[in-house]
């Protein structure tokens, strides 16, 4: 697990990627849908069916000790087609900085799709990613108001549990996303409280809809 102190305030971004086949060289998505909080150009390129690449500033500037970690990393395919959409793992990208986005039809190969993305750091109160790598997942980096490290298990069935302790309230929604375990994709089971804890359930699968475990899995949420 990594936490860190630090104090230079939020972080967010958005892009709509609105050209399923960008240019080569990459473009600039639509800025009438796009936001990067450090001010810097947004570009989004292809690199074969499926798969692209997002230079994204607010992203960028926290890679180093990992800090994007604690924050929201979120990709959804955009259309009217049965497609899903992953970011994988930066830690085991040749450039951590860039996003390595995937997208994929019913039958786990690759396709070319409109995406929206986006990303937030310090900006949710409650989000928490799983390092699944080894024999048991674990908290690896996370953000709380009540300053407690969640914990994590895992059930034979692929079935992960995430607890805030002393992070319960009233309204708000669960997100969950996974990377670095292409492709797949999660869902929301179920959220509520425990006494003063917060309690979010998610599964994963693979294509075909079958269960499996994700290497990376990046949770929370938002009231």
């Amino acid at each position: 697990m990594h936490v860190t102190n630090r104090t230079d305030g939020p972080a967010r971004g958005y892009l709509w990627s609105n050209d399923p086949t960008p240019p080569a060289g990459g473009y600039e998505p639509p800025t009438q849908y796009s936001y990067d909080s450090t001010g810097q150009p947004i570009t989004v390129a292809s690199t074969g069916v499926g798969r692209y690449q997002v230079h994204l500033g607010a992203f960028a500037q926290h890679v180093g000790h990992d800090w994007w970690a604690r924050g929201t990393l979120r990709v959804t395919p955009y259309g009217t087609s049965a497609v899903y959409c992953q970011i994988l793992d930066p830690r085991v990208q040749p450039d951590p900085a860039v996003l390595q986005v995937r997208c994929y039809g019913p039958d786990g190969f690759g396709v070319n799709s409109r995406f929206v993305l986006s990303y937030t750091n310090g900006v949710e109160p409650v989000s928490a990613t799983v390092n699944n790598y080894g024999a048991i997942p674990v908290i690896w980096a996370w953000s709380s108001p009540s300053g407690l490290e969640p914990t994590v298990t895992e059930s034979p069935s692929y079935l992960y549990e995430l607890t805030f302790p002393k992070a319960a309230t009233i309204g708000g929604h669960a997100f969950a996303s996974i990377m670095g375990t292409p492709p797949m994709y999660c869902v929301i089971q179920s959220w509520f409280p425990v006494g003063n804890d917060l309690r979010i359930r998610v599964r994963c699968y693979g294509p075909g809809g079958v269960a499996s475990p994700g290497a990376v899995l990046n949770a929370g949420f938002f009231t």
